[in-house]
Order: C-alpha cells, then structure tokens, then sequence
C-alpha cells in the first residue's frame, strides 16, 4: 500500500459516505383501473398504482416507468416517478390510450433506477375492449 499523505493545512478530509443503496420495489395494489376492466375503444386512461419502494435508494426525479413489452397502448414509453423515500408507498401514475382493437391487452412496465438497471416487481394494466355492438339495420315502412 502506498503511504497517505496528510491532508494540507486547513483542509479537513471529506469523510466518504456509502453511496451504495438497493433499488427494490413492492406492487401493493391497482388505485384505479382494476384487472380485466372493461374499457372503450380508444378511450383516456388514468393508471394509478400502489407501490411500496421496499429498497434502500430513496427515488429521485431520475428514476424512470419504462414500458417493457409490446402493446396495443398508446401513450409515452417512459415517464418520471415521484420523490419517494425508502420504505414509503408510492402512487406511480400512466396516461395511456385504451387499444381499438376488441380483446384482452397488457401493458407492462418496470422501473428504472437513474443508471439504467430496473428494479422490482413488473406492473402492468390489463383491460379488455369489447367486440363492436352491431348496429340494427334500419328497415323499410312496411307496405299494407
């Protein structure tokens, strides 16, 4: 090892603070949007979830929501988490489009610590869009 050199005079050293913290997130529950709603086509939807940050890592405006799979949902790729100390929940909000097309769809979703690694559970919204109600066909008056 090589010798220390004292510190100049007048200068305190700097004490290095751990800067080492686990990212880690808990889902809790869906506030608004529960699995297999059913929802209109192409109609505005506000997700909100419940989650715990279970780490050690306080969130800054530099954690990121990245969407993690392919979908039929229209709306951003990513969006900024709030402020969240460790061991408080977090509401985690998502604007997005309901598909147009009828059928069952899940977006997910992970988050995203500022270097790039995501952490915790996958969430996801998972909505049904009905088939199309056919529309009666209007007939002719009847002749007597």
């Amino acid at each position: 090892p090589t010798p220390q050199s004292p510190a100049p005079a007048g200068h305190t050293p700097v004490a290095q603070v751990a800067s080492d913290c686990i990212n880690d997130a808990t889902f809790i529950e869906d506030v608004t949007i529960p699995d297999r709603s059913m929802v209109e086509p192409g109609k505005a939807l506000d997700k909100r979830w419940a989650v715990r940050n279970s780490g050690t890592c306080d969130w800054g405006s530099d954690y990121r929501l990245v969407r993690s799979g392919e979908d039929l949902m229209p709306g951003p790729d990513e969006v900024a988490l709030f402020p969240a100390r460790a061991g408080t929940t977090a509401i985690l909000r998502l604007e997005l489009l309901a598909p147009t097309k009828p059928g069952m769809h899940i977006s997910r979703w992970r988050l995203v610590a500022p270097d790039g690694a995501p952490f915790g559970e996958e969430i996801y919204i998972w909505v049904e869009v009905p088939e199309p109600t056919p529309t009666p066909t209007p007939r002719g008056t009847p002749v007597n």
